[in-house]
């Protein structure tokens, strides 16, 4: 019986101490949908944005930031195989410290698209990379099923236990408009938008 009895506290105990690491010793982050702003010197004409919050009550370390966009069946002589390229961030891949209750946006600079297959994608999209004409729709609409793949990861600064966030986005996250407001991650159109082209 005291053997049972100790083993239902222990599970307890440990039931307990996972809680309390999960709770206030690992990182809790909100990632936002793609925000659409127009900007005549942007990717193709505008501004794309996701928003990382920190709703951690203390500050992430080594926070990092891949994107990257997936093409399968770009070939269709080998319909099977993804072709993968990387999207660089606006202020690189990785920020030190992210403050607790801070976020950070993310720029996508869609026409710096990198990987050893870029002579796969279409030549007019090729070409229109230099004068960074092309937009974040452009690129996912090269494939029925073409998204965007994100991985964000950080280190709880104090306790040091990490965290990935893997998510995927597709033509209908991209959304018109800027955020809210500083902490949060709700798109809001330009005023009298009632809806947007991904909407229809």
């Amino acid at each position: 019986m005291a053997q049972v009895v100790a083993l239902v506290l222990g599970l307890a105990a440990s039931l307990v101490a996972w809680w309390l690491v999960a709770r206030y010793l690992t990182p809790r982050l909100v990632i936002s949908e793609i925000s659409r702003v127009a900007d005549p010197k942007g990717e193709g004409g505008w501004r794309y944005h996701l928003k990382v919050v920190n709703r951690t009550r203390h500050p992430v370390a080594e926070l990092s930031i891949d994107v990257v966009l997936v093409l399968p069946g770009l070939n269709r002589e080998i319909p099977d195989v993804e072709f993968r390229y990387r999207i660089p961030i606006g202020a690189g891949a990785l920020y030190p410290v992210l403050d607790a209750k801070e976020c950070v946006l993310v720029g996508l600079r869609v026409n710096d698209v990198e990987g050893p297959a870029l002579a796969w994608l279409p030549s007019d999209v090729r070409n229109r990379l230099a004068s960074r004409a092309v937009t974040l729709e452009e690129l996912l609409s090269l494939s029925p099923d073409a998204s965007l793949r994100v991985a964000i990861r950080a280190a709880h600064h104090f306790s040091g236990y990490k965290r990935t966030y893997s998510l995927q986005y597709h033509y209908e996250n991209i959304k018109d408009g800027a955020f809210q407001d500083r902490l949060a991650v709700e798109i809001v159109p330009p005023t009298g938008l009632t809806s947007t082209p991904f909407d229809e």
